[in-house]
C-alpha cells in the first residue's frame, strides 16, 4: 500500500483489495483523518484528454481483486489537514457493504520532484 503526492495539497492512495470473502461485497466510500475530503476516483479518457471522477459502487466479487493503482481507481486525499512527510504512515478506512469499515496504513512517497 502506498500514498502518493499528487499536486500540493492532495495525495492518492494505492493498494490491492482482496475480497477474501464467500459473497460479492462493494466499496463504497473511504475516509481518513489526514484530509478534509477523501474520495474514491476512477481514471477515464475521453477526447484524448485523461480525467478523474469520483467512482461509486466498485463491486469485488468474492476472491477477486480490486487494484487501486495510478491511472485506474485509487482514493484521493484532498485539503490535507497537515503537512505530510516522506516515508510518514498515512490510514485511511475504506468502507465496504457486508465487511464493513477496513483500516489500511499506507507510507507516505513524494512522487513529484
Amino acid at each position: 500500500m502506498d500514498t502518493e503526492r499528487r499536486e500540493e495539497n492532495e495525495y492518492r492512495f494505492f493498494a490491492d483489495v482482496k475480497n477474501l470473502s464467500d459473497k460479492s461485497d462493494t466499496l463504497y466510500k473511504a475516509a481518513s483523518p489526514l484530509a478534509k475530503l477523501v474520495q474514491v476516483h476512477e481514471t477515464f479518457e475521453e477526447n484524448g484528454m485523461m480525467g478523474m471522477r469520483e467512482a461509486e459502487n466498485l463491486e469485488i466479487k468474492s476472491g477477486e481483486t480490486l487494484r487501486l493503482k495510478p491511472r485506474s481507481f485509487h482514493v484521493m486525499l484532498i485539503g490535507l489537514k497537515k503537512e505530510l512527510k516522506e516515508n510518514q504512515i498515512g490510514e485511511v478506512t475504506l468502507y465496504f457493504k457486508h465487511t464493513g469499515a477496513v483500516k489500511v496504513k499506507a507510507k507516505i512517497k513524494n512522487m513529484i520532484q
